[in-house]
């Protein structure tokens, strides 16, 4: 995802504003809870926005392209590294489970280098990313809301 730094056009990726955050400049004034609040809705607008981005294309995928390539897209991203490693998709009976495991994280090791390792997972923005981007792509078909949540982390 990017953002627009100034009037005269200039890019830069926005996930340079997860180190920032972790370095202490929202944490101590607004609290734990809301730089987490923060990180996960901007996580969950990337990934809804790559969604959009895939889905629109000329050539259409199918959901379960489309669903496959989510974690492909954030791993070109350079924000993690990917790996699909089991899908279930039956949109007759409504049903999406996956398991994807992240390694390399930017945020994870930002988090570590910044403020030490954590007792809880740290990576906000990845689970808000894939919250986004699968919910996106498979609720149109499948009817139902996704949720995504942790299984283990290094970082804790």
């Amino acid at each position: 995802m990017l953002c627009e730094q100034g009037t005269d056009g200039e890019r830069a990726n926005v996930h340079g504003c997860v180190g920032w955050i972790l370095a202490g400049k929202v944490d101590p004034t607004f609290g734990v809870n809301v730089a987490r609040r923060l990180l996960m809705r901007f996580g969950y607008a990337d990934g809804y926005e790559d969604a959009v981005s895939l889905r629109g294309g000329p050539e259409r995928m199918d959901t379960m392209e489309l669903f496959k390539s989510g974690p492909m897209v954030h791993t070109l991203e350079g924000v993690v590294q990917a790996t699909l490693k089991i899908i279930e998709f039956d949109p007759e009976r409504g049903h999406v489970e996956a398991t994807v495991e992240w390694q390399h994280s930017y945020e994870g090791e930002q988090h570590v280098h910044l403020c030490g390792k954590s007792d809880t997972p740290v990576c906000w923005t990845l689970v808000g990313y894939a919250s986004g981007y699968a919910r996106t792509t498979t609720t149109a078909v499948c009817g139902r809301r996704w949720i995504t949540w942790w299984i283990a982390a290094r970082w804790a």
